[in-house]
């Protein structure tokens, strides 16, 4: 599983807001910690989140970072609206989370939108020429694998290397071929 700068925050966040309801009941014996009320504080919905962020599923981890980054918002508008106070240590590990769970959010925003602009995910020195590469030596496979011929492959590689908005339609059709579902006729008709 490969870690990145949004799910650590999230997950520092998650273990700082342990540490602090913690420290609260440590600090305050006399007031018995209550399930539901930490629950209600959101807790709850913070590890639902975190855990999402670690699932396997895309879909789920999206859910997991809308989570966090819901949390974020309302943290923020939370510490704008009433001022930031710092009169105890549960305050300044709320602020602390709200700092983290605003980072994991922004990382994770940053990252799809380089993303949908060609870098490669969360990676800020990768250039869409990776991803050319990447693509060029997928159409080679089916090149070596007789599933097309040089002809059509160097028609392709002008398509890449030249930016063609086409890129994408032959990009699914690679697919497909690749699958045995579509074959060089599909793609010299995409090609025309």
């Amino acid at each position: 599983m490969k870690n990145n700068l949004s799910k650590i925050t999230a997950f520092i966040a998650l273990v700082l807001t342990f540490v602090g309801v913690i420290f609260s009941s440590v600090a305050n014996p006399n007031q018995a910690v209550d399930i539901v009320d930490l629950m209600a504080g959101g807790i709850f919905y913070l590890l639902i989140g975190v855990a999402f962020m670690y699932a396997g599923n895309k879909t789920v981890e999206r859910i997991g970072n809308g989570i966090i980054a819901i949390f974020a918002v309302a943290g923020l508008a939370a510490m704008f609206s009433s001022g930031i106070v710092l009169t105890s240590f549960d305050e300044l590990i709320n602020i602390f989370v709200v700092i983290l769970l605003v980072i994991s959010s922004v990382y994770y925003v940053i990252g799809l939108t380089l993303n949908h602009f060609g870098y490669s995910k969360f990676t800020f020195f990768t250039s869409a020429n990776n991803n050319k590469s990447t693509n060029l030596r997928q159409w080679k496979k089916l090149v070596d694998n007789n599933l097309i011929d040089e002809a059509d492959y160097d028609k392709v590689k002008d398509l890449v290397l030249g930016n063609d908005p086409k890129v994408k339609d032959v990009n699914e059709l690679r697919d497909l071929i690749a699958q045995g579902l579509a074959n060089k006729n599909d793609l010299d008709n995409v090609l025309k």
